[in-house]
């Protein structure tokens, strides 16, 4: 046989025996192809309250959105001295005075039994990625504002006033935290804004003129701000609706590498374990890891590799949600013992020289530690520091 005929002989017999490895795959895939049956979500159906309209602060803070008073050019200067940077006090005279409606209407929002939008109002098997949400980065910028007519307040010397315009814009943030189905980005836009309004109450203490008395009651009025858990789980739990909803939409066919029950059990699991995660402590909390391997090969040989790395994506950029939340959960205990101190320095002409000799007089009780961690305290300020 000559060397011609050797090679085509060759050739064939490898050309056959990648047609018989890639039937043999065909046939591997076929025979794995199979579905587990529908898995029951029932526990990740997000709440079934519908507020009413008179006591939904939605009315009130779409309102208060839409009287917002800011020219395009406002907008960083707002942002800036909030956070108390590049402080104007014509600015912010002409800035409080032009906004008015939008202060009337958010403080009515404050008063309110609960947030809802009305988007969300409607049976959650219509919801999805495309439902169209009322956006909330209005109400984040009032209450920006309300935060400079608080600072505005307090340079008055109406201190009092100053403490209790900052309170309302922790209840508005909180409600935005607890809506009866709450997405992920509702809760964190009501989390900023508690933030924004914590970090002012924080500020203010320290420069403060309040009797002892009032700077105690404070630090009681905020208790409720503390371990906020209720809202993100009903967030994580319409998170998981509309995404659900989506996939399902989607009509993908089930195949080896996307079998939709066993994707759907892959997701209830993920969002089942951060529901339960929301009310753990945050150093008990494990993120989600990633579970498929990203190579070629080792998704080409991965039993629905789809809905595995779909899972993944979703589940790495959920993660975040509980540093977020842990870091709100100390931020209200550091503005507590902040209050604390102050008063305690009233009374005694000196901060405490151990967040101990706080309780019971100035807080019912107080913990040197925070998740495991030691809390740091600086008795020459009265400031307590976020654990490392």
């Amino acid at each position: 046989m000559g060397i011609g005929k050797k090679i085509l002989v060759g050739l064939a017999v490898i050309v056959g025996l990648i047609g018989v490895l890639f039937t043999g795959f065909r046939i591997f895939l076929a025979l794995n192809s199979g579905d587990i049956g529908k898995p029951d979500d029932s526990v990740l159906r997000p709440s079934s309250v519908i507020v009413p309209k008179e006591e939904n602060a939605f009315y009130d803070l779409k309102q208060a959105a839409d009287s917002l008073v800011l020219v395009k050019a406002d907008e960083q200067v707002v942002l800036d001295m909030s956070n108390g940077k590049n402080w104007n006090d014509a600015l912010a005279n002409k800035i409080v005075n032009d906004n008015t409606a939008a202060f009337a209407a958010f403080d009515r929002a404050s008063w309110k039994k609960s947030y809802q939008d009305t988007a969300v109002q409607v049976d959650p098997k219509t919801l999805n990625a495309d439902t169209e949400l009322t956006s909330t980065s209005k109400v984040r910028q009032v209450a920006q504002v309300s935060v400079i007519k608080s600072m505005l307040l307090f340079r008055q010397g109406k201190e009092k006033e100053a403490f209790d315009n900052t309170l309302n814009i922790l209840y508005v943030g909180q409600m935005l935290e607890n809506s009866p189905r709450t997405n992920l980005i509702g809760f964190l836009v009501g989390m900023s804004i508690k933030g924004r309004g914590i970090k002012n109450i924080q500020t203010m203490a320290q420069t403060r003129r309040l009797s002892s008395g009032e700077l105690k009651a404070y630090a009681s009025k905020i208790e409720k701000f503390k371990g906020n858990t209720m809202g993100l789980q009903e967030a994580f739990r319409m998170e998981y609706t509309k995404e659900d909803n989506t996939r399902e939409q989607a009509l993908l066919k089930s195949n080896y590498y996307y079998k939709p029950n066993e994707t759907q059990k892959l997701f209830i699991d993920l969002y089942q374990g951060y529901v339960d995660s929301s009310v753990r402590l945050c150093s008990e909390i494990r993120p989600h890891s990633i579970q498929v391997e990203r190579s070629v090969v080792g998704v080409l040989f991965t039993e629905n590799a789809i809905g595995k790395i779909l899972v993944d994506v979703l589940g790495s950029s959920l993660n975040g949600a509980f540093m977020k939340r842990c870091e709100e959960e100390f931020s209200v205990i550091q503005t507590q013992i902040t209050l604390a101190s102050q008063a305690y320095k009233v009374d005694k002409g000196a901060y405490p020289t151990s967040l101990t000799q706080l309780a019971p007089e100035y807080l019912p009780q107080v913990s040197e530690a925070y998740n495991g961690k030691p809390i740091t305290y600086d008795a020459n300020t009265g400031i307590v520091s976020l654990p490392k």
